[in-house]
């Protein structure tokens, strides 16, 4: 359904930049983005690196996994075993995030808020709210202290590109209709995730192209004051 490009070196804010440029006029202006943090057991997390292949997106999106180090015994203070989780942030256009997190959602996956701060000696950033996906199998963390803010983090990102933009961007003369098929995921149940989770949206791109199937509301993360 989709292609998925492993790319190092990046963070969440540099492919917010690289990829619309990447992919030209098949980039969509105006869509509507959020990002998330998945907390996934850190034995799944070979199928998550490729979960996004598996459904049918309109957009792309990228996920990175972050690994804590010098910040592990303040993140177990607050509760979670970092030998047990692994932590996924993810940028996902909202009309897609209903089939990104459906399927956890129909396993029991909480969807919980968190607080994400500075750790002891660690970059200067200010402390933002952020919405998160968490296995039941994984203790809940409140607070959680990273040594650098999410959206700088640098690490190796999977990149899904949905098969039909891929194709366009080959043949950017030909116009292409993409169907509304999605699969094995139902339609109904992608608008009302959309509905759940509109309060995580915010406006991506330019403005001119288009009324996007959701209002904007407050754009996540959230700045913590």
């Amino acid at each position: 359904m989709s292609q998925v490009e492993i790319v190092t070196g990046v963070s969440l804010s540099s492919l917010t930049n690289s990829v619309p440029q990447q992919l030209g006029v098949n980039w969509q202006q105006g869509h509507q983005r959020t990002q998330i943090l998945i907390l996934i057991q850190r034995h799944h997390r070979q199928k998550f690196e490729s979960h996004a292949a598996t459904i049918s997106l309109k957009h792309p999106c990228w996920s990175l996994f972050y690994r804590p180090r010098k910040e592990v015994d303040e993140i177990q203070n607050n509760g979670l075993d970092t030998k047990k989780a692994s932590f996924m942030f993810l940028d996902v256009a909202l009309e897609d995030l209903g089939k990104w997190v459906g399927p956890l959602s129909k396993d029991d996956w909480l969807r919980e808020e968190v607080i994400i701060t500075p750790s002891k000696d660690a970059d200067n950033y200010d402390s933002t709210k952020w919405t998160v996906f968490r296995d039941p199998w994984l203790e809940q963390i409140e607070v959680l202290p990273l040594q650098t803010a999410p959206l700088e983090i640098v690490a190796k990102a999977w990149l899904t590109i949905p098969t039909a933009t891929t194709a366009t961007s080959h043949a950017p003369s030909t116009p292409t209709t993409v169907s509304g098929n999605t699969g094995d995921v139902e339609v109904a149940s992608d608008s009302a995730f959309a509905g759940k989770l509109a309060d995580l949206t915010h406006s991506f791109g330019a403005s001119g192209a288009g009324t996007p199937a959701v209002a904007p509301a407050a754009a996540p993360p959230t700045p913590v004051p």
